[in-house]
Parts: structure tokens; sequence; C-alpha cells
């Protein structure tokens, strides 16, 4: 969208084509945000090889330092 926004102020065009313009570059960054979203989610639910699911997260231990108290 920042994309479509420069080229308005660089270009001036008319109105009908300004509107068109946003509309391009809202959708194309729908998409492209939807596909970057999904492509995350599928790779944090793929576990990497080696993991022992048995464990938990070392950075998540309680110790007296992060003890809710």
């Amino acid at each position: 969208m920042l994309l479509g926004i420069v080229f308005l102020m660089t270009t001036k065009p008319p109105l009908a084509t300004s509107i068109l313009v946003m509309v391009a570059t809202t959708f194309l960054g729908l998409l492209l945000s939807a596909l970057s979203w999904t492509a995350t989610r599928k790779r944090s639910r793929r576990a990497p090889d080696g993991v022992n699911h048995g464990e938990a997260d070392p950075y998540l231990k309680k110790t007296i330092w992060t003890r809710q108290w």
C-alpha cells in the first residue's frame, strides 16, 4: 500500500486512477500478507527433527527468578 501512495504522490493521476491504484495495492497487500501468514502457520505446526516432545521449553523453566509470587 505504501508503494501505491508513493506512486500517487509522484504521478498525480486523476481520481478514478487513484482509486483503482489504491484498491489494487490494498488487494495485493492483503494477498501477500495472507500467503505469508499461512506459510508461517504451516511452518510453526511442523516440529523440527530431533525435538523431544516430552521436554518443556528450556526458556520457560520455573526458577527462583521467574517464579510468580
